[in-house]
């Protein structure tokens, strides 16, 4: 496996184990922060996926950028599962965005299919981020499609999962929070209980919602 990064473009190479660029880029962050030069105006972005979001090195990364004060921007895309692992035997809460109420940073949480609304959600977290000099989650509500999928169904099998249990889990990831042209809501860390984007079955916008067992 090739990983491609680029100096010139500030882009660091992917690491092949799970979760390890998060403490990384809470660490580039802090540095970004000492640097009279750079302070104020930079900061440092990570992704993952909510797989990942169940590591260690996830809430060293949160921990570290909220409490020693380093602008990093975690960028979350949840796509209802970790490899094989649907997010339902992941964590019994209501995403990622929640967990970031915990660490006392902002959080933003968006319908990761509509291009536009990941646009606007990208820019107010970067500017938040910046402005406070601590981190920002930003989790990406989506789901896994293409030949990926398929694959993963022929794998599964394996496992003793079926291709109709996999599909149906797959089926309930699709109904996403909605968000209306660019508009993004923010999750502040004071708001309690948990408000969130649009009304679905996966949330609820009155409160937080457990998810159903099967």
């Amino acid at each position: 496996m090739q990983h491609w990064g680029s100096p010139e473009h500030h882009f660091h190479t992917i690491s092949s184990p799970l979760a390890t660029q998060i403490p990384q880029a809470a660490g580039v962050a802090y540095a970004l922060r000492r640097d009279p030069a750079r302070r104020g105006k930079n900061c440092a972005a990570v992704y993952f996926g909510e797989g990942a979001a169940s590591e260690g090195d996830f809430h060293a990364g949160m921990l570290f950028s909220s409490v020693i004060a380093s602008p990093t921007l975690f960028i979350a895309r949840n796509n209802g599962f970790a490899i094989s692992t649907p997010s339902s035997e992941q964590y019994f809460g209501d995403g990622i965005a929640a967990r970031g109420a915990g660490y006392g940073i902002d959080t933003i949480r968006v319908d990761g299919n509509d291009v536009l609304a990941v646009l606007s959600a990208t820019r107010d977290a970067r500017r938040r981020c910046i402005e406070s000099g601590r981190g920002v989650l930003l989790e990406a509500m989506t789901y896994r499609f293409s030949l990926l999928l398929h694959l993963l169904i022929v794998e599964l099998a394996d496992f003793g999962l079926t291709s109709a249990e996999l599909v149906t889990t797959q089926h309930r990831t699709t109904r996403l929070p909605t968000v209306n042209g660019k508009k993004s809501k923010i999750v502040s860390a004071s708001i309690t209980p948990l408000p969130v984007i649009g009304s679905s079955s996966r949330t609820a916008g009155g409160g937080p919602m457990r998810r159903k067992t099967r």
